[in-house]
């Protein structure tokens, strides 16, 4: 044999071996082959939701009466929410310093502002306005109006990790108390045990002694398929479709890759070109909520999200969005929104597949209160103290028949930021373990 001959069947033995090993990598079929499509994706029309306002929203406010102690929660959505929203943009504040570490000063009242997340002071300033006259880079979680007996005016602290912020207000302790006294439901939610509101750190506020809330039902739909994968490359008519399994197909342009899952019910997209320069924004989620109106966009109840002990939001550009229905959040992870930025682009995108489009029915039913849970979880975790455990009241998504969905109340359990349990919040029965963080 001549070696052209030889060089020849050499190389159809290399492109066969290709062929299968490309076979085997994606385990699909190839339904459609293109040219690579290069530069960034395609922006379509921005949807309305979520905003920017919006997703900056606090999550929940917490409110805090000493002597003797009782407990409050205002939930999005709600006349109380809106009224402290306003009088949060309308306090003055001078002197804005960070604090020292050091034991928590008595308090005497206390409205808490809990943005679910670490937001920097660009966003933060949207509620606080006065943080404009300052230029360090502020940032924090929450934002506390609070006042120590005996005093003439109203302090203010801004917490983030590892920091504080601390300033002075034009506000009168007399009005904030009064204030405070007056929120609805003042007495009927304590802490699950852990600090008080009224001190240096949150606790976990659950119903005293029960709260009704919603069972609901609701018709689901999906959104177009076509234009919304079409939204993430520059050239769809190139696209390259692979069915991996009879619920999973992937569409790619040879670089960035878009899984639509309807067995899990998410759609995946991932961009492996990431910048060599331009870190992201710490602490402000604007290009993720860009992101997310430009490519489908979201509900309008959607909030910053981040597990307590979980930093990876402001050091790395991970952002997480939560939808709430009625006030309160759906916490199992179903229905997460996720934002990962490097280099100020977004190289993953993960979204749920299904939008929840009509309410079918909606049942009271009443949840366990304080000394109930706590019994349920000293009886299902006996090796954990029930004090160094997270509690939060939401929802779970129950699929039901159809394009059907039930929204059952649950309180999501973390110890660590990291997910424990996940509980039936009318009968305490342990359902499947919470979503991711």
């Amino acid at each position: 044999m001549t070696r052209s001959r030889v060089k020849s069947a050499l190389l159809a033995l290399l492109v066969l071996l290709s062929l299968v090993l490309s076979d085997l990598l994606w385990n699909g079929i190839w339904e459609n082959n293109g040219e690579v499509g290069l530069g960034d994706a395609s922006p379509g029309a921005l949807a309305a939701h979520p905003a920017y306002s919006e997703v900056t929203a606090p999550c929940q406010l917490l409110f805090f009466l000493a002597k003797p102690d009782r407990y409050a929660v205002a939930l999005p959505a709600t006349a109380p929410y809106g009224q402290w929203l306003q009088r949060l943009q309308e306090v003055q504040i001078s002197g804005l310093h960070v604090s020292p570490e050091g034991p928590p000063e008595p308090v005497d009242a206390a409205a808490e502002f809990d943005f679910g997340a670490e937001l920097d002071r660009s966003a933060l300033e949207q509620w606080l306005p006065g943080l404009r006259a300052y230029g360090f880079g502020v940032r924090g979680r929450r934002i506390r109006l609070w006042c120590s007996p005996g005093a003439a005016l109203a302090s203010l602290t801004v917490e983030a990790q590892g920091v504080r912020y601390s300033a002075n207000t034009n506000l009168p302790a007399a009005r904030l108390r009064s204030w405070v006294q007056k929120v609805p439901g003042l007495g009927q939610w304590e802490p699950l045990p852990g600090v008080a509101v009224g001190a240096a750190s949150t606790a976990s506020l659950v119903p005293a002694r029960g709260l009704l809330v919603n069972r609901e039902e609701w018709a689901t739909v999906l959104p177009p398929r076509t234009s919304l994968v079409h939204s993430f490359f520059v050239n769809p008519s190139v696209l390259t479709t692979i069915r991996q399994t009879a619920q999973t197909y992937v569409w790619t342009d040879g670089s960035r890759l878009v899984w639509w899952n309807n067995a899990d019910g998410r759609l995946t997209y991932e961009d492996p070109n990431v910048p060599a320069s331009g870190p992201p924004r710490q602490g402000n989620p604007l290009t993720a909520v860009l992101f997310i109106e430009d490519h489908g966009g979201g509900p309008a109840n959607l909030r910053a999200y981040q597990p307590e002990t979980d930093w990876s939001t402001f050091e790395e550009g991970l952002w997480r969005f939560r939808p709430s229905v009625d006030g309160l959040p759906v916490v199992d992870g179903s229905q997460d929104y996720v934002v990962q930025i490097q280099g100020g682009q977004v190289v993953e995108f993960r979204r749920p597949l299904r939008e929840f489009a009509r309410r079918l029915s909606v049942t009271r039913v009443r949840v366990l209160g304080a000394a109930a849970l706590r019994a349920r979880l000293s009886a299902l975790l006996p090796s954990t103290p029930v004090r160094s455990l997270q509690v939060q009241l939401g929802y779970a998504v129950a699929e039901q028949a159809g394009e059907q969905v039930a929204l059952e109340p649950v309180y999501a359990v973390q110890e660590d930021g990291l997910n424990v349990l996940l509980l039936d919040a009318v009968t305490g029965r342990p359902l499947r373990e919470a979503g991711s963080p």
